[in-house]
């Protein structure tokens, strides 16, 4: 069975949690339950998607829990890294609509 490793850093999702209204880079094992959060590709650098990895400079994603290690013998099949459980919403005006 595989055993968990952590991301390579080169292929590592750069993650931004917005602190105090300013983003602060982070690393997914970081983000905690509650933090508003957005992703950027490792190798081009732009915001993108957080489910799809797609070039996206809007959405942001609301941390439904603490970022967890994937599990190699779960379902879903990862053998490396840190997931966040989250709602990914198109931008941060859509995520202040879902909050209030």
């Amino acid at each position: 069975m595989p055993k968990w490793e952590p991301t390579p850093e080169g292929e590592r999702m750069k993650a931004e949690r917005l602190v105090g209204g300013l983003w602060e880079p982070c690393e997914y094992s970081d983000i905690r339950k509650g933090d508003v959060f957005r992703v950027r590709d490792p190798e081009e650098g732009h915001l993108c998607d957080i489910h799809t990895a797609e070039p996206d400079e809007d959405s942001v994603g609301l941390a439904t829990d603490d970022a967890r290690r994937l599990d190699p013998n779960g379902s879903d099949g990862q053998w490396y890294g840190y997931g966040v459980p989250c709602t990914v919403y198109p931008s941060m005006d859509e995520l202040k609509k879902g909050r209030n």
